[in-house]
């Protein structure tokens, strides 16, 4: 720059003007999280560094409600897949494809499952890779086998509570027979169908 004859140079500053990713702003991110409305642009934001992932976990309640995923097994080839409704794309589920469930019958928020194999064994699993240690009184169900031939199979189990709960109860019905129910946090308790309905039923619910 020329002033009365006199040439200045002016140098750029050296000091970085640039913020780098994993430094901006909590506020900031939790704008940016608020705006994700698919699980899996979640799971990516969260995954990218420690600050977004704290980012993620303080702005959870500020993240609009997403559409339920839908988790399924092919009938011939018996594969476990998870159908996300906002990407239109379907995922394979590595817990589920390991232990092979034969059927799904139940499921709850979070990402939950009830399923049940050839041995009729229950187990509890969670698509994180999360399964819940059912007692060995816990993971068969015995309804009114004592006139039934061929023995009667698990139609459906639904949950009060999250599993990890101890306070949950699992209720569950079969194709013939009544209705029994199970608390997860008392292992040694078991199934019960003491008192309960015995008549074959179409559907149950939990009302409060």
């Amino acid at each position: 720059m020329a002033t009365g004859g006199a040439v200045h140079t002016i140098k750029p500053s050296t000091t970085p003007t640039t913020m780098q990713w994993p430094d901006l702003p909590g506020d900031l991110l939790g704008t940016v999280y608020s705006r994700l409305t698919g699980p899996l642009d979640r799971l990516r934001f969260a995954a990218a560094c420690r600050s977004w992932r704290a980012a993620a976990i303080a702005s959870r309640h500020l993240a609009p409600p997403s559409l339920p995923w839908f988790i399924y097994n092919n009938y011939y080839t018996e594969k476990h897949r998870l159908y996300c409704p906002e990407y239109a794309s379907v995922l394979r589920i590595p817990l589920l494809t390991k232990v092979s469930p034969k059927k799904f019958v139940g499921c709850h928020d979070g990402g939950w499952v009830a399923a049940t194999g050839d041995n009729k064994q229950i187990r509890i699993l969670n698509i994180s890779g999360t399964e819940i240690e059912l007692s060995p009184k816990q993971r068969t169900v015995a309804f009114c086998e004592y006139h039934l031939s061929p023995p009667s199979v698990i139609r459906k189990i639904i949950f009060s509570q999250p599993p990890t709960s101890d306070n949950c109860i699992l209720a569950a019905t079969s194709n013939s027979c009544g209705i029994a129910l199970c608390r997860v946090g008392c292992p040694e308790g078991g199934w019960t169908t003491n008192g309960l309905p015995r008549e074959n039923l179409i559907d149950i619910a939990f009302s409060s």
